[in-house]
């Protein structure tokens, strides 16, 4: 099954087992349930469930037969949701526009600048498999270890507020992208590694190491 998030048209879902012509689409839009038709991210749990975040809220589409098949997150109501990150303990943090959510076990706790975060507006989340949550703001990235943030601050000194993507390595060491270059967090050190990736002012919007070590990352264009 492939799921399109889209800004604008909501959710297209594809189901093919070959990708050929004959493939069947449905679209899953307001009238269905969702928050918002401005769809910013998408997450799929170890159940199958899909999370998608919108402009204005967070839903999950059960992969359980029987029940809602699109619920929304009330406390998220009019909030912008750019990025879900679930963790191994099957928390499921939520970066807004309004500080980071955390639903474990069926309890919601927000965390905001009182908890540590430069800012609550939030650009990108990544869970290590060490279990720490890494927050990109609009006022630099932060880390979380057993619920207290901590604000990372480069060697350099610029500020780092337009990170859009994170990944960890198998080290533990985080990769940042900025606007202005790639940061690694290593040794609680802050370093500048690489220019920009993209090419001209093309953001990087997604990172992701996969199981060689490998760091991939997609940007505009």
């Amino acid at each position: 099954h492939l799921w399109i998030a889209t800004l604008g048209q909501g959710l297209l879902h594809v189901r093919s087992g070959d990708w050929s012509d004959q493939a069947t689409s449905e679209r899953i839009t307001q009238q269905q349930g969702l928050t918002s038709d401005r769809v910013l991210s998408l997450f799929e749990d170890a159940e199958g469930n899909i999370w998608v975040g919108t402009s204005v809220g967070l839903n999950r589409l059960s992969a359980h037969v029987g029940g809602a098949p699109v619920a929304s997150r009330p406390e998220f109501d009019g909030h912008n949701v750019r990025a879900v990150a679930i963790a191994a303990d099957d928390t499921v943090w939520t970066g807004t526009d309004r500080g980071v959510n955390r639903l474990s076990r069926g309890r919601s706790q927000w965390f905001r600048e009182a908890e540590g975060l430069p800012s609550g507006v939030v650009r990108a989340l990544h869970t290590g498999a060490d279990g720490r949550l890494w927050v990109a703001t609009d006022q630099g990235p932060a880390v979380s270890d057993r619920g207290r943030f901590t604000a990372l601050h480069a060697a350099d000194g610029l500020a780092l507020n337009q990170i859009s993507a994170i990944t960890t390595d198998a080290e533990g060491d985080a990769w940042m992208f900025d606007a202005r270059g790639v940061y690694r967090w290593s040794d609680r050190t802050m370093t500048r590694v690489a220019p920009a990736p993209g090419p001209g002012e093309r953001r990087v919007s997604s990172a992701l190491t996969d199981r060689h070590g490998r760091i991939w990352a997609g940007f505009s264009g």
